[in-house]
């Protein structure tokens, strides 16, 4: 499916999560963030857009404890 088609398939109600699998039914999008998550996956795969950029995140745990 093309990107430009999720968010018609969405305010419509036919937008569904997963892979087509026999014999399951696959869930209906109600989200609106999940909806935009799986457009942006289409945009990647069809290479309208970047990947995803890596955060920031600092690795440091934060330990709690008694200090002494």
């Amino acid at each position: 499916m093309p990107a430009s088609v999720v968010m018609k398939e969405f305010r419509a109600g036919k937008l569904h999560s997963g892979k087509k699998v026999k014999g399951r039914k696959r869930k209906i999008v109600k989200n609106p963030k999940q909806a935009k998550a799986i457009q942006l996956s289409y945009l990647r795969a069809e290479g309208r857009i970047g990947p995803r950029k890596k955060s920031k995140k600092s690795s440091h745990k934060r330990v709690s404890g008694k200090r002494g």
